[in-house]
């Protein structure tokens, strides 16, 4: 994972007022999920992920935050999931 990545995606949730937790809980997100997610996922290039899961969780970021994470994964148009 790329620091710089990592950090400008923290400071516009930060911004919002909200950690990675507390983003994942609201869009209905596991935060250990939304976490390894970001882990393997941020700055790559070469693939796209094929699951489900990590492609929601990369788009429901890119829409909120307004960052490309992962080149390919558009943000999705509205939240994925209520929170329970």
């Amino acid at each position: 994972m790329t620091k710089p990545a990592l950090s400008a995606i923290s400071r516009a949730l930060v911004g919002k007022g909200q950690s990675f937790a507390s983003w994942a809980r609201a869009t209905g997100h596991n935060p250990d999920t939304v976490r390894r997610t970001l882990r393997r996922w941020i700055g790559r290039e070469d693939r796209t992920p094929q699951g489900p899961l990590a492609r929601q969780i990369l788009s429901d970021l890119t829409r909120d935050t307004g960052i490309t994470i992962v080149p390919g994964i558009d943000p999705s148009p509205k939240p994925s999931r209520k929170a329970a």
